[in-house]
């Protein structure tokens, strides 16, 4: 058996006591760059605003926020089912993922926000403001867009819709109606103008 001085024993222990610190200082960056900051989640809950914060996949389902303010705030893959958002100014936010289904967002801007892959079945989106938004791959299967603008967003097939889609997007014509009746199959006798 070989002998280890004693000093070395301790630097060991030194070195795996500064390590197991690091890495914890580690974690616990990684939570606050990547997660959810509890400390906004209480600002949001205290003063109904909190723009530009995150809450990257806070748990809001139900909540009663109507008026809050989190313009450009992180909210990507946040539960919020069946929460009251309405009136409210979520323009430019992240709610990518996010779970809004049955949740209430009348009257909400969401000028320019980020909704890929959210879930809004059967949420009420009656008369928002989703010009620009970005709905692609998002689920809005029962959804209530009755007077909601979408102008140039981006539908959940990812085609943009035209200026003046209210209530649902309308996309202009289709390649095959783009293309000349007899390439349709149509017969061309429908556009001559009867003899007179």
């Amino acid at each position: 058996m070989s002998f280890i001085p004693p000093f070395t024993l301790g630097s060991i222990e030194r070195t795996t006591a500064r390590a197991g610190g690091v890495l914890f200082i580690l974690w616990l960056l990684t939570g606050l760059c990547y997660g959810f900051n509890p400390a906004d989640l209480e600002k949001v809950k205290n003063t109904n605003r909190c723009e530009e914060c995150d809450l990257t996949g806070a748990d809001m389902a139900g909540s009663v926020m109507n008026d809050v303010r989190l313009a450009n705030a992180k909210i990507a893959g946040a539960k919020m089912a069946g929460a009251d958002l309405s009136s409210g100014d979520l323009s430019g936010a992240d709610l990518s993922g996010a779970d809004l289904s049955r949740a209430d967002l009348s009257y909400t801007n969401l000028w320019h926000a980020r909704l890929p892959k959210a879930n809004l079945s059967g949420g009420r989106l009656i008369g928002a403001r989703l010009q620009g938004a970005d709905l692609s791959g998002a689920n809005l299967a029962a959804a209530d867009l009755s007077g909601a603008n979408l102008s140039g967003a981006t539908w959940t097939d990812g085609k943009k819709c035209l200026e003046g889609s209210t209530g649902s997007c309308k996309t202009g014509a289709s390649e095959s109606e783009k293309r000349p009746p007899k390439e349709r199959g149509l017969p061309r006798t429908h556009l001559i103008p009867p003899p007179q």
